[in-house]
């Protein structure tokens, strides 16, 4: 069994705001929101089907390329091309993504 907000589902620990203790996803106060639940058993086999079956919801043009370009996400231009030492940029507009941006 597992503490879980009845609120909003939240199997995740509580916070503190202010001194008191609230679910950390909606704030609800914690005293009155937690419940217990039934940990679920899962069949590892129903898992991976259940994944395939929602994976095969996309086409393969849905996904992009390895390594290809995504596009430029503050000009919007459809080409993303510019490298150099520094690392990409937009040949259009001149934009640098973060090192994180790009993940």
């Amino acid at each position: 069994m597992h503490p879980e907000c009845k609120y909003c589902d939240n199997p995740m620990p509580p916070g503190e705001i202010g001194g008191d203790i609230v679910c950390s996803r909606c704030g609800a106060e914690w005293a009155d929101a937690r419940i217990m639940v039934e940990d679920e058993e899962y069949d590892d086999d129903d898992l991976s089907e259940t994944y395939d079956d929602d994976l095969s919801d996309f086409e393969d043009e849905d996904f992009p390329d390895e390594g290809q370009d995504l596009g430029c996400v503050d000009c919007e231009d459809e080409i993303y091309t510019g490298h150099d030492e520094a690392g990409s940029y937009c040949e259009s507009c001149g934009y640098r993504p973060s090192p994180t941006s790009e993940l």
